[in-house]
């Protein structure tokens, strides 16, 4: 095979101690302080987005704010001021439904996020 001296046969064995150690040591790494991957659903989603945001009161909330909410426009928006000025505060949120627009869909996706005081 290879006709090494007890000297060179010690360097041999030196960096391939070395280089294990090295490969063990980015293993151990790359296992200790991987970043955490977090795989949400939709539904985990929606939970985090209610927590993390103000909850738009209808009777108060101005254009922006209402914008903010799921699925609703500018145009919307506007549509849904002027309901609230034609007809008065909103007694209940399922009266949403009555905007042209707003259908039971739409309803279902911002009424988590709206209140009505």
């Amino acid at each position: 095979m290879l006709d090494l001296t007890k000297q060179g046969k010690r360097v041999i064995v030196f960096l391939m101690a070395t280089a294990l150690l090295g490969i063990g040591i980015i293993c151990y790494k790359n296992l200790r302080y991987r970043p955490r991957i977090e795989i949400i659903s939709d539904s985990q989603e929606l939970e985090r987005e209610i927590r993390d945001s103000k909850i738009v009161n209808i009777n108060t909330a101005t254009k922006e704010e209402i914008v903010k909410l799921r699925g609703i426009g500018p145009a919307l928006a506007e549509t849904i001021i002027e309901y609230r000025a034609a007809y008065g505060p909103f007694r209940n949120k399922e009266e949403l439904k009555n905007i042209k627009g707003i259908g039971r869909v739409k309803y279902d996706e911002i009424e988590k996020y709206i209140k009505v005081e």
